[in-house]
């Protein structure tokens, strides 16, 4: 039931394919809101136009490491490709025990093979990371193909990354949030810029804050709710009707990822001790502009829910 699904769109000038072919090469992280260790990655070939994962013979494989990082070599230059990481083990900052994972997978992914299209050569290793972001974008991508707002399955991908990557990050001053490898979550101290891999960091840590909130409020243990399994009801949330509205999810709310996310950070008192310092004002004006966000693309005519600090 759980996935993790990584789109890498492959955009290369058919001179340079025929004249420096080559077997390119992932380099990548998976996480949820830590490392995912021993993860199964298996990569597919995909149609870009129409999202149709060739799932009759694997591209390419890879086991993470203890740090959730992994290298896959790709058999050939492909359109699309789908990575999807499976089983593993990982940790919540907030739980004691170890989670092992589901076979079946457990995050969706969404990232394009970026490259210059007048470029003379190409790297043979791409940079990449899977997370729980990553995994949004994917379901997001899906739900609006599905439901005809897009002709290609790309453009869907794109739209999807640019509708997720605004809500998280803010203005987007770079292509796509998973063109490189994330640092694990390595702690931060004060006086540094919000940048994109802060912000990054940020709202993976707050995703876990809220996956706690909800395993207090029922009762769960931290197999049984956890932020890998936060995340499997947001996407079961948006892939009924492509806005983030709690109309398909079980266990969450309308403002899922807006207000109730930022309360969970403020109740759970993120610090500078653990990496972050919800009293910097940079900070509180992000967790405000997420809390706020109106747009209707992601969230459709749901009402904003404030959040006090």
């Amino acid at each position: 039931m759980y996935r993790t699904i990584l789109l890498l769109l492959v955009v290369m000038p058919a001179c340079v394919m025929k004249s420096k072919p080559f077997l390119p090469m992932l380099d990548g992280c998976i996480m949820g809101s830590g490392p995912i260790r021993d993860a199964i990655i298996d990569v597919f070939a995909v149609n870009p136009e129409t999202g149709e994962v060739d799932y009759s013979r694997l591209v390419g494989a890879a086991i993470s490491d203890a740090q959730g990082c992994f290298t896959a070599e790709i058999d050939d230059l492909h359109p699309m490709l789908l990575v999807v990481g499976r089983s593993g083990y990982t940790d919540e900052y907030w739980g004691d025990e170890t989670i092992k994972l589901r076979r079946s997978g457990h995050t969706f992914a969404l990232i394009p093979y970026l490259q210059a299209p007048n470029s003379d050569h190409f790297d043979d290793v791409q940079p990449i990371s899977m997370t729980p972001m990553t995994t949004l974008v994917v379901s997001l991508a899906n739900a609006r193909y599905n439901q005809g707002r897009h002709d290609y399955f790309k453009d869907a991908v794109d739209a999807s990354h640019d509708l997720i990557y605004t809500h998280f990050i803010g203005d987007r001053t770079s292509d796509y949030i998973c063109e490189s490898r994330l640092s694990c979550l390595q702690p931060r101290r004060g006086g540094l810029e919000l940048d994109e891999a802060y912000k990054y960091e940020f709202w993976l840590r707050s995703l876990s804050s809220q996956a706690y909130e909800v395993a207090e409020a029922n009762s769960y243990s931290v197999r049984e709710m956890n932020t890998i399994v936060l995340v499997d009801d947001l996407r079961l949330d948006v892939e009924a009707d492509a806005v983030f509205d709690g109309m398909g999810s079980s266990e969450l709310g309308d403002n899922a990822l807006r207000g109730d996310l930022c309360r969970a950070v403020v109740k759970r008192q993120i610090t500078p001790g653990n990496g972050f310092d919800i009293e910097d004002p940079g900070v509180r004006r992000m967790l405000k502009r997420v809390a706020e966000n109106k747009e209707y693309e992601l969230f459709g005519s749901t009402p904003i829910s404030h959040c006090d600090f």
